[in-house]
């Protein structure tokens, strides 16, 4: 069961902070070895290393230095959901909400923008992330975020979003190879994916085409994608173009075949039919019309 948490997140930034795992866990007041065995555990999870160790202390690598800035603004906004709750007599039920690790930066934005609107008493949120739907127990949760596949459980299911793909590859990578002008190109290029063989629809304007994708470089998350095809080593197929939208305009990629789409996804948030809540009511709605409003997950220009 692959899981990333909070607490690993804490553990992380702090060590990025202090420059050694030693000092974290001194503040953090637990043991170098719990932080280390964490940090490990989040590195797996993201199926690569956020730490450069030496004798001297850590520093992050090039995924660790963005994963950093991302875990600092997350446990900000979680730091701030959970605050100032003195005077509110007795302490209601938390929400419980389970996000895609994918998700979880922008889902956890939305809700700190919702607590920050609300004149009635403070949301209490309890937030997990998880890497496969399967590895939650769905009963135990108010909101569930999934994406493309609805599990098949008796939840009420409501359309949130939709998430854009695109084709990328580095400015280096487009010098020495040339940019793509037609689809049928991409197998004859060196190509980043997640699946070791699959098909994948192109559509343009009155016309689609299918393309068998072999990848060279088999990846296990989207940030090893986005790492690799930074760095040159082939041209990622199927980045979402919200992750993409940072890299960009940092020119550090370049949406190849822009006018050819692939198949979009679905998000879909999931409430428990059983549990009933008024900030829950309008929490969902909320969800909703922040993404029609601020669609970074549906398109990038």
């Amino acid at each position: 069961m692959k899981k990333a948490t909070l607490l690993q997140w804490k553990y992380f930034v702090c060590s990025v902070e202090k420059g050694s795992m030693l000092a974290a866990a001194s503040i953090l007041e637990t043991d170098v070895t719990q932080v280390g065995k964490e940090i490990r555990a989040l590195e797996h999870v993201l199926g690569e290393p956020l730490l450069e160790r030496s004798p001297s202390g850590v520093r992050p690598t090039w995924l660790g230095e963005r994963k950093y800035v991302e875990a600092k603004a997350l446990l900000s906004d979680f730091d701030e959901l959970l605050s100032q709750r003195s005077g509110e007599g007795a302490a209601s039920p938390a929400i419980r909400i389970a996000i895609p690790t994918t998700l979880s930066g922008l889902v956890l934005r939305r809700l700190a923008e919702f607590e920050k609107g609300s004149t009635a008493s403070r949301l209490r949120v309890e937030l997990e992330t998880y890497m496969r739907i399967s590895d939650i127990e769905l009963e135990s949760f108010d909101l569930i975020f999934c994406i493309d596949d609805l599990p098949n459980v008796h939840f009420v299911a409501y359309e949130a979003a939709e998430i854009q793909y695109g084709i990328f590859a580095s400015p280096k990578f487009i010098s020495v190879r040339g940019a793509l002008t037609e689809p049928e190109a991409l197998e004859t290029l060196p190509l980043i994916h997640g699946s070791k063989s699959s098909q994948i629809l192109l559509q343009s304007t009155g016309e689609s085409i299918g393309l068998r994708i072999e990848p060279q470089i088999l990846v296990n998350s989207l940030q090893a994608m986005i790492s690799s095809a930074a760095e040159g080593l082939g041209v990622a197929v199927g980045i979402p173009l919200w992750a993409a939208a940072e890299f960009v305009q940092q020119k550090k990629l370049v949406r190849m075949l822009p006018d050819w789409k692939m198949p979009s996804s679905k998000v879909w948030i999931l409430r428990h039919p059983g549990k009933q809540d008024s900030k829950l009511e309008k929490l969902i709605p909320f969800l909703k019309d922040i993404w029609s409003i601020k669609p970074e997950l549906a398109r990038l220009r």
